[in-house]
C-alpha cells in the first residue's frame, strides 16, 4: 500500500534506513545530504524527520544493525562443546555463518568499521554490531579453557578478537586478490588459528 512519503510499497522507514546504510557506508554521515537519501529512497524529504527526527538519529540508528536472528543463530552455535574436535567444528561453523551475514549486510558492517575507525581510542563499541558477537565469542573461548579443552594461558579476549578480524575483513574485502570460498577460508584461517604455521 502507498503512503503519503513514499511512492514505494514497501514499509517506508526499513526502506529509509537500507538506503541510508547503503549510503552512509560510501560516502559517510557528513557526505549525505537529506535530499540525497530522500532520493535514493525514493520517499519525500519529510519521511527522514517522520520516522527518523533527522539524519544524525538515522545515522544513529544505522549503526544498530544487528539482527537478533543471527545473534540467537550464534548463540546456538557457540555451545560449550565435550571435546577438542567439536571445539573446532562449532568454530568453524561460526566462521562460516558470519562470513555469509558480513556478506550479506556488507554495507552495515562498511559502516560500523567506518565508524570505529573514526572515534577516539578508548570509546568502548560494545554496543555496536561487534560487540555482542564478541561477547559471545569470548565466552565460548573462555568456557572452553575452564572444560580444559583449550590451553589455560590463551587469551580469550585476544584470540576471540583475531579471529573475528580475519573473517570481518575477508568477508568485506577477501575477493581482492584471492578466490577462496567463504567457507574454504574458514577451515584454512582456523588451521593456522588451531596449528599454526608449523609442520
Amino acid at each position: 500500500m502507498k503512503n503519503k512519503f513514499c511512492d514505494l510499497d514497501l514499509n517506508t522507514r526499513e526502506l529509509i534506513r537500507k538506503s541510508a546504510i547503503d549510503l552512509f557506508a560510501k560516502f559517510g554521515v557528513k557526505g549525505v545530504s537529506i535530499r540525497e537519501l530522500a532520493k535514493a529512497s525514493k520517499c519525500n524529504l519529510a519521511a527522514i524527520s517522520y520516522y527518523f527526527g533527522g539524519k544524525e538519529k538515522l545515522y544513529q540508528e544505522c549503526l544498530h544493525v544487528l539482527d537478533e536472528k543471527f545473534l540467537t543463530q550464534v548463540r546456538g552455535i557457540l555451545i560449550l562443546p565435550k571435546d577438542k574436535v567439536e571445539f573446532e567444528q562449532r568454530l568453524s561453523e561460526f566462521c562460516l555463518e558470519l562470513s555469509k551475514y558480513v556478506t550479506e549486510n556488507s554495507s552495515a558492517v562498511r559502516l560500523i568499521v567506518n565508524e570505529i575507525n573514526s572515534i577516539p581510542p578508548g570509546i568502548d563499541i560494545r554496543k555496536s554490531f561487534f560487540g555482542p558477537i564478541l561477547n559471545l565469542l569470548e565466552s565460548y573461548i573462555d568456557g572452553c579453557k575452564k572444560n580444559k579443552i583449550v590451553r589455560d594461558e590463551l587469551n580469550a579476549f585476544l584470540m576471540s578478537r583475531m579471529l573475528f578480524s580475519v573473517i570481518v575483513s575477508n568477508a568485506l574485502y577477501g575477493h581482492i586478490g584471492q578466490n577462496l570460498s567463504a567457507s574454504d577460508f574458514a577451515r584454512n584461517a582456523l588451521a593456522i588459528f588451531f596449528r599454526g604455521p608449523y609442520e
